[in-house]
């Protein structure tokens, strides 16, 4: 898919706005509804404010239900490749939230969003459900990495042209990159439907351990990357521009 790397257009970012009040939902309390609006198109996302609400079941990880900065990045791409995903299969990775494949979810054939925690893939379908979606809607399921189940769950969902994937790797959690990309290669390899699935990653390097990390595994698998530059699909001036990446991936 040499063509992500040149088609496509600089997008303003989705106006946002969001809510004053804390709202309840089924998960837990203290959860806010961030409006985004971008051309013809809304979306409304609950979420937790960084580490302020809580969750009925209090033995959870929180970070999924959080926004992060490297997913307004990768929506941004998104929004800006919006045509490219016309009629393709994708999935996200680790979807948290859900904003990024949300997004992608308004222009894509099949969109499956996936998170390894109960708790975050309620919240997801939560998300979806709230939503308006003139395509099919979105699919939430349950993926872990590294286990070697992707192909019994290419059957359930249909092979992959792209996946996308943001906040997915931290220095706290470097450990979690090699299963993460046996996944990735198992998803790239086992859809034979198109031999130009890709890998798209957003990430802040809050270390530079982190992308060290990031290129040995990746080689070690195989796997090529390119990365992509910021000019090509944003003109916003994130706070943490410099140090967030986006890079494609493929087999």
């Amino acid at each position: 898919m040499e063509g992500w790397m040149t088609q496509g257009s600089v997008v303003r970012a989705p106006q946002e706005q969001e809510s004053e009040d804390e709202v309840d939902v089924p998960m837990g309390r203290g959860y806010f509804v961030k409006t985004y609006r971008w051309e013809d198109q809304q979306l409304d996302l609950y979420h937790m404010a960084v580490f302020r609400g809580t969750l009925l079941d209090q033995d959870v990880d929180l970070t999924g239900h959080m926004l992060w900065p490297a997913s307004a990045y990768l929506t941004e791409f998104i929004l800006s490749r919006k045509d490219l995903f016309r009629g393709l299969n994708a999935i996200e990775l680790g979807s948290g939230t859900g904003l990024c494949g949300l997004w992608a979810a308004k222009f894509c054939k099949k969109m499956t969003l996936t998170d390894c925690e109960d708790s975050v893939t309620d919240l997801l379908r939560f998300n979806v459900n709230n939503n308006i979606f003139q395509l099919e809607k979105p699919t939430v399921a349950n993926l872990m990495w590294g286990e070697n189940s992707e192909k019994n769950f290419l059957e359930s969902y249909g092979p992959i042209d792209i996946i996308i994937g943001s906040d997915l790797v931290y220095p706290e959690s470097e450990w979690n990159i090699p299963p993460l990309f046996s996944t990735v290669k198992n998803l790239l390899q086992l859809s034979t439907s198109t031999s130009t699935s890709t890998f798209i990653l957003s990430y802040v390097e809050r270390s530079p351990s982190t992308t060290l990390k990031l290129k040995e595994v990746i080689r070690e698998n195989s796997l090529k990357f390119t990365l992509v530059p910021k000019e090509s699909f944003t003109k916003e001036a994130h706070p943490l521009l410099p140090q967030i990446f986006l890079i494609q991936i493929s087999s």
